[in-house]
């Protein structure tokens, strides 16, 4: 996704990202460090869990946000 962004830049439109997730991640350390770098890049991620295997915990850690 952060490639996306990356080469899609259109001045001064909001960037949002979106994830949609069933379940908990395989990597928990690796999704809150991309989640932290879309934020350093100055997108907005919006994230929803689907099902009843998702942690709310897990999906608060990766609504990252930074003051710059």
């Amino acid at each position: 996704m952060r490639e996306y962004f990356a080469q899609h830049v259109r001045e001064p439109a909001a960037q949002l990202g979106f994830l949609l997730t069933l379940s908990t991640s395989n990597n928990l350390l690796l999704a809150e460090a991309e989640a932290k770098q879309m934020a350093l890049a100055g997108v907005q991620m919006i994230v929803v869990g689907v099902d009843s295997g998702v942690k709310a915990d897990e999906l608060n850690s990766l609504e990252v946000t930074i003051k710059l």
